[in-house]
């Protein structure tokens, strides 16, 4: 039997190991935080790096630098809060930013990438795309099913 990828993990190293979700809840809430949706998030990292020189940037590769500048640090910061409270529900934004600065990476920009990198790896996966497959061109697979690991028919 196969199970759609939506609402998978994708595991992150911050204060201590934790999981990045996207489900209805998350998304709802991302909305009511900030007035826009999570998909309008990607599109403007999208839109951000086409209008930067990078016309064909896959979203686990856009730089971090140019996303904090042009996207904000709020924004990555309100998405991983909404992707961290299903395991999580008495954290705040406030406490999503201390585990930000104890992500992977001795930079700021690389702290950022790690972070972006497995918020749009938790992303795919909800709109049912296998993060982890890349066509040989570098884009993002198409919509695909991972086989579960019960018996039965």
């Amino acid at each position: 039997m196969a199970k759609q990828l939506f609402g998978c993990e994708v595991p992150i190293d911050l204060d201590r190991k934790r999981n990045l979700k996207f489900k209805f809840r998350s998304y709802a809430q991302y909305q009511a935080k900030t007035g826009h949706s999570i998909n309008k998030f990607f599109f403007d990292i999208a839109e951000a790096s086409k209008n930067h020189g990078d016309s064909k940037v896959p979203l686990t590769l856009v730089e971090s630098s140019k996303m904090s500048d042009l996207i904000g640090v709020d924004r990555i910061r309100d998405l991983l809060h909404v992707a961290l409270i299903h395991e999580d529900p008495c954290l705040t934004a406030e406490r999503t930013e201390e585990i930000m600065d104890q992500a992977a990476g001795d930079t700021f920009d690389e702290k950022l990438d790690y972070i972006v990198e497995k918020i749009s790896k938790a992303y795919l996966a909800s709109k049912g795309i296998d993060p982890d497959k890349e066509t040989n061109s570098g884009e993002s697979a198409s919509r695909t099913e991972v086989k579960s690991n019960s018996t039965g028919s």
